[in-house]
């Protein structure tokens, strides 16, 4: 089954995906009986979503930060985006496509490395390279540690070309 994103779900949509729980709350509605909060999240966005049934049952059954399987409706309540979960099942992280759930750059990354080298930044991939870099420098010394992801890097190079 596709992934379905955040950001393509529309009003009345059947929704059926895997998404990481950002957020989960416990609460009682006026009614008294007790119903589940969500904030579910992937690389696009992230949507409230509500649980209605078995709530004590399937409060055990995941945590936030958890992967989720949901199956629900989409619905707009007071002007925001929501879903309706009829089901909800942890999934084993080794079970779902990280990519889908880590920011990425719309531009490609050999272009932005090359950016930088352009500039005059000088790409460090070893601990020695580092320590090198550290030992031998006079003055002020500016070193970005990259992630898998490259958020740092894409971060800092809009600056470091000022």
């Amino acid at each position: 089954m596709s992934k379905q994103f955040v950001n393509l779900i529309k009003d009345r949509d059947p929704v059926n995906s895997v998404f990481l729980v950002k957020d989960k709350i416990l609460a009682m509605a006026k009614n008294g009986k007790p119903y589940m909060n969500l904030r579910l999240m992937d690389k696009s966005g992230d949507i409230e979503a509500k649980v209605w049934d078995n709530t004590e049952l399937l409060d055990k059954q995941f945590d936030k930060d958890d992967f989720v399987r949901i199956r629900g409706k989409a619905s707009v309540y007071m002007n925001k985006m929501q879903v309706v979960i009829a089901e909800i099942v942890k999934v084993p992280e080794e079970e779902v496509v990280l990519a889908d759930f880590l920011p990425e750059s719309p531009r490609a990354g050999a272009e932005m490395r090359q950016e930088l080298t352009d500039l005059g930044v000088r790409e460090l991939r070893t601990p020695e390279e580092v320590d090198a870099a550290v030992t031998g420098t006079a003055g002020t010394l500016m070193i970005v540690v990259n992630s898998v992801c490259g958020c740092a890097a894409g971060k800092a190079r809009p600056g470091i070309a000022l």
